[in-house]
């Protein structure tokens, strides 16, 4: 069976504290969990540490450590089965490259598409060993 919304639990990483902001009210607005928004790229890998949550969002260019270095170290660091969903107003065929070569599960372009990150999330949450394109 698979499990509810409420239950996939996910962290936000973007250097922009109000588009973390909106992005984490449309997420609960669509029943699923966010348990925490980091704004500062030297925390992140850290705070999804600490939440331990089953999908990170994290936005790509960010000062000092790229969200492409952020998914090496949580590859790296971190065994569970974390999805990792870039979510970046980079979106050249290459950029996608880079995302999946650093470890992430998806690359979806800035703004979020709701319906597109609506039906990531359910896939993620009715197979969670699956990684979505």
């Amino acid at each position: 069976m698979a499990a509810k919304r409420n239950q996939l639990r996910i962290v936000i990483v973007d250097d922009n504290a109000d588009a973390t902001y909106t992005l984490a009210m449309l997420i609960e607005r669509g029943g699923f969990t966010v348990t925490a928004q980091c704004y500062n790229a030297e925390e992140a890998v850290d705070c999804i540490k600490q939440h331990r949550p089953d999908v990170a969002i994290l936005d790509i260019a960010m000062p000092i450590i790229d969200g492409y270095e952020i998914a090496r170290q949580l590859r790296a660091e971190i065994d569970s089965p974390l999805k990792l969903v870039a979510l970046s107003g980079l979106a050249q065929a290459c950029d996608k490259s880079d995302a999946r070569e650093a470890g992430f599960d998806a690359h979806l372009t800035k703004p979020a598409n709701w319906q597109r990150l609506e039906a990531l999330l359910e896939s993620f949450l009715k197979d969670p060993t699956q990684a979505a394109a």
